[in-house]
């Protein structure tokens, strides 16, 4: 009896928790929730809102080669590049294993775009090999915005992740 009561203790923990452990950044319930909550104020004052997924190209690979505990170095990093490149505005978080979110409250898709491709660059350039120049790691990322490409978070996030895999 008492191990089910802790059991749905920590169950009720984990669902309060808004932060990854390992990058610090906000954790994919927290994100889809604020999403969802920027939406409903970007159409109430009709507004634009943009979502946007960070995803890091070949991840198993690099895990593979580079091991778990400098891999988790390498998703601090990205984490920390990501963060650098928003306002305080917005909100970034840990989305997948290997992916990242941003919500951009007030971006339109142009802005949302120019953005995107600032952090692809800022990612990629920091991990350029010094001996040849090339690039040790590289990122996808997938777009969306209220009230062009959805209306609710899940179509959003559909999108996004749709244009991810067209990559």
């Amino acid at each position: 009896r008492g191990g089910k009561s802790i059991e749905l203790r920590k169950c009720k923990i984990d669902k309060l928790e808004i932060k990854d452990n390992l990058t610090g950044l906000y954790n994919k319930a927290y994100i889809l929730n604020h999403l969802r909550e920027e939406i409903k104020r970007a159409m109430m004052f009709q507004r634009p809102c943009s979502f946007v997924i960070v995803n890091i190209d070949n991840f198993d690979g690099l895990k593979a080669s580079l091991g778990v505990e400098r891999t988790d170095l390498v998703l601090k990093k990205i984490a920390s590049l990501i963060r650098d490149s928003v306002r305080e505005i917005d909100r970034v978080g840990r989305f997948e294993y290997n992916s990242f979110a941003v919500v951009l409250p007030e971006k339109n898709k142009r802005e949302m775009q120019k953005l995107s491709e600032e952090i692809k660059n800022s990612i990629e350039t920091n991990f350029i090999s010094s001996l040849d120049n090339s690039k040790l790691l590289t990122v996808s990322v997938g777009t969306s915005e209220n009230p062009l490409d959805g209306v609710t978070a899940d179509e959003l996030v559909a999108q996004a992740q749709k244009l991810l895999q067209q990559v």
